[in-house]
């Protein structure tokens, strides 16, 4: 059995209720590292203009290398003029 997380972080840090969504996401993280087998996604995704480049100095290699080096991988869409959304998924047992 996979268990399944999802938390809509972007609305509730809108709403200025950060330590509630940390504490939450602790008690997740919690519950995830007593499965046998669960996978950690995290998603984000930002309200640019696209067009994002490893290329270009932006992180995104450094960030990959990391999530790569915790035996995950990461999956970037960066469409020109629309946002750039990240996709890290990382094994947590």
């Amino acid at each position: 059995m996979h268990p399944a997380f999802t938390a809509d972080l972007l609305q509730a840090f809108q709403f200025g209720q950060r330590i509630g969504d940390f504490q939450m996401i602790s008690a997740m993280l919690a519950d995830m590292g007593r499965q046998r087998y669960c996978e950690l996604v995290i998603r984000v995704r930002d309200n640019g203009t696209g067009g994002a480049d490893a290329g270009d100095g932006t992180g995104l290699v450094g960030l990959g290398d990391r999530v790569a080096s915790l035996g995950g991988s990461m999956y970037v869409e960066s469409p020109p003029g629309g946002p750039t959304i990240l996709r890290a998924v990382l094994p947590c047992a």
